[in-house]
């Protein structure tokens, strides 16, 4: 099918640009107001994407900014791309400015430049080359971008429950080959309640705020104390200083120590791939506070026994693992002091042959008569296709067919895609094996040859399914 390789290259310039204007909107979640589900930001990158996709020649619709969906062809079946406009907060140490959208050599750098505006102007493109080869289809062809998959994934529910699902869906949110199967997403807080703020006789809390996004491995707290204990504190903190990965600083004026650990951002799936600056952090006040019994201290210290550098639930009562997906990945991502005392919200992805009442049982059960409390938040149960389904089938000879890979096999992951919301969905590229992308990290990046190389994948993929 040369004519879509035809094409896709000549779209190259088009679609670095389209991806530019896209990433260089910050669009993070925030407060809904009156129209806006989940905040300006998001819904100004779907305006411009639908924008976008009209001055290429499609139909549009704008589903109450929630999603939008840009359309070619009929039928009584459907053939869906789903890519996501949302992002994650942009974090720390970034090389390039994180919404600039800068190419340097090959590469376009910014958050959401792969994760996921990159792919979502690939799936674009990929419908219109088979809207420009004029080649006979028999289903209608839709790439719908969606608002607000980092948070919940409220926004292709509600298009489903509006417009009904489609036929067959792919997502361009992973890698190839193929992924026909996704880990449970889980996420709850661990809570604890003082009157006092006391950590230890003279101690008291102040403040407190770690992470950024539940789902991403912390790269910073900072925690704020009042003590009549100055001496030990400073000695604590000078020998923690000898030791390897901690990372901090601190500030004293009068009785107040504000410390802050930095640590290295990761996917809440992988949190073995970062360091955990929360974990840091406590590991340096139970230190600290090691001889008291107050309820603060307490909590401190049943999260350095039975989660701080470990990743996979083996000490809190969910260490599951299965032949079909692997591990429990357990990320504790966001450190916050409120009213009532210390919350670590917890992101888990648990393995597809599991509930997510088994996790929430173990965990129960590990912490109860202790100071610690869990408040249940959502869970997303895994999603799992069977190697031999149709769709599953077919992408993986077409990538095989583009690419000569033959190797690589279809995978199950922690992270979380649409394809989890969808009957009959996959996640699909556009990360090749061995290629980097930094998501959810400093320095995220789309090397463009790979988002030409994806795109023509996904044509072929596309006409494969909808003649």
């Amino acid at each position: 099918m040369e004519i879509f390789d035809q094409l896709i290259e000549s779209y190259r310039d088009a679609m670095i640009k389209d991806i530019q204007s896209l990433v260089r909107i910050k669009s993070v979640r925030e407060e809904a107001t009156e129209n806006l589900p989940f905040g300006p930001g998001p819904q100004q990158c779907l305006e411009k994407a639908l924008e976008i996709s009209a001055r290429l020649g499609f139909e549009t619709e704008n589903v109450d900014n929630y999603v939008g969906v840009a359309s070619y062809g009929s039928g009584d079946e459907s053939i869906a791309m789903l890519g996501h406009l949302d992002v994650v907060p942009e974090g720390n140490d970034w090389t390039y400015p994180p919404y600039g959208a800068e190419i340097h050599g090959d590469i376009i750098y910014g958050r959401g430049v792969s994760d996921n505006k990159g792919p979502s102007i690939m799936g674009l493109y990929a419908l219109k080359a088979v809207m420009d080869s004029k080649l006979p289809i028999s289903k209608q062809l839709r790439m719908i971008f969606g608002t607000n998959e980092e948070s919940g994934m409220e926004d292709v529910r509600y298009y489903v429950k509006q417009k009904g699902a489609p036929t067959l869906s792919m997502t361009p949110d992973a890698r190839f080959p193929l992924i026909h199967g996704e880990k449970g997403i889980m996420s709850f807080k661990l809570k604890t309640s003082s009157s006092d703020f006391e950590l230890k006789p003279g101690t008291v809390l102040v403040s407190g705020q770690g992470g950024n996004a539940v789902n991403s491995v912390p790269d910073i707290c900072n925690i704020t104390l009042k003590t009549d204990d100055k001496n030990s504190l400073v000695q604590i903190l000078q020998d923690f200083k000898e030791q390897p990965n901690y990372d901090f600083v601190w500030e004293e004026q009068e009785n107040l120590f504000s410390i802050t650990t930095y640590g290295v951002s990761a996917h809440g799936s992988r949190p073995e791939d970062g360091r955990n600056a929360i974990s840091y952090m406590f590991s340096i006040l139970e230190a600290f506070v090691k001889e008291s019994r107050a309820p603060l201290a307490e909590f401190i210290k049943l999260y350095n026994d039975k989660i701080a550098f470990r990743h996979h639930g083996e000490d809190i009562g969910c260490g599951f693992s299965d032949e079909k997906s692997g591990n429990l990945a357990f990320n504790p991502g966001i450190l916050a002091v409120t009213e009532t005392g210390i919350e670590i919200a917890v992101n888990i992805r648990y393995p597809v042959t599991f509930t997510g009442e088994q996790v929430f049982s173990g965990i129960e059960k590990a912490i109860e008569d202790s100071v610690v409390n869990l408040e249940r938040l959502k869970d997303s149960p895994p999603m799992y296709l069977e190697l031999d389904h149709p769709l599953v089938t077919t992408l993986l000879q077409i990538y095989r067919e583009e690419t000569g890979d033959v190797e690589s096999k279809p995978l199950v992951i922690g992270g979380g895609t649409y394809a989890r919301c969808l009957p009959n969905a996959v996640a699909f590229g556009p990360g090749f094996p061995g290629a980097k992308s930094n998501a959810h990290q400093p320095n995220e990046q789309l090397l463009v040859d790979n988002m030409i190389r994806a795109t023509k994948i996904y044509a072929k993929a596309l006409y494969q399914l909808a003649k």
